[in-house]
């Protein structure tokens, strides 16, 4: 019997349906986990497992530092999942209006629902407050709203009197957002056989301030600070995953 024919996709659909690689979820767990574990030894390094940590304790412990690549591991799905998504809608209508309108509804209602619960117990509840270091939450409230928190933590070491913000992790999403902000720009401008150099500029570009930055790094305190937060320095990573999705794609 005759098979039936399939219903076409629609230009949304076939996006979709490109852009999803069932694998990356696989490296974005492993990724999830990295951070975890490098968090984990973070808090519990060798030297309060017990006065004389063990080789055992010592090789975990170096096993869980590691896990920082995790964050880079991000950056790069990040880099390469978007930039293959401009790529595919580059020679579609509304280009801009349909990324940064999916970009909005993707991330910012849960992030600002999170935030607006966060700065709800900083001055409601001081008990959480106290707890869970959220004392400087509604002063620097600004730098969150606007996903410049990783500029604020660049910032912070030089204030000797207030420790470090609260919810640092947000510096990674404010990276993210950030790129968003402005690689749409970079790949419309770009030919096809433009942006890989683009991506390889970048990257080029990002290494060589990390060098600059780091310098003088132990005689300017902060330096080491920048150069890991600072997005210009961290772009790298999601310019790889850029020329990944460029070199996927035959370009």
């Amino acid at each position: 019997m005759e098979q039936p024919a399939r219903p076409a996709l629609t230009e949304d659909a076939a996006v979709s349906a490109r852009g999803h690689v069932a694998v990356l979820d696989g490296i974005r767990g492993i990724a999830i986990i990295m951070v975890i574990l490098y968090h984990l030894g973070s808090t519990i390094g060798p030297w309060q497992l017990a006065p004389s940590p063990s080789a055992a304790d010592r090789f975990a412990y170096r096993i869980f530092d590691v896990g920082w690549v995790g964050v880079d591991l991000f950056f790069v799905l990040s880099g390469f999942l978007i930039t293959g998504i401009l790529i595919d809608a580059k020679s579609r209508p509304r280009y801009f209006r349909n990324f940064y309108a999916r970009r909005f509804l993707r991330i910012f209602p849960a992030y600002y629902a999170f935030l607006i619960v966060l700065l709800l117990l900083a001055v409601t509840i001081p008990t959480v407050r106290t707890l869970h270091d959220l004392e400087l939450l509604p002063k620097y409230q600004f730098w969150y709203w606007t996903y410049t928190f990783n500029y604020l933590i660049t910032v912070i070491p030089w204030v000797p009197t207030e420790g470090a913000p609260p919810q640092a992790h947000f510096w990674t999403l404010a990276v993210e957002e950030q790129f968003y902000l402005v690689w749409p720009f970079v790949v419309l401008v770009c030919s096809r056989r433009a942006l890989p150099w683009a991506c390889v500029a970048t990257m080029a570009g990002a290494f060589v301030l990390r060098i600059v930055l780091r310098y003088d790094a132990y005689g300017v305190d902060g330096h080491d600070i920048v150069v890991h937060y600072f997005t210009p320095t961290r772009i790298d990573t999601l310019a790889a995953g850029g020329l990944l999705a460029c070199v996927i794609r035959g370009d």
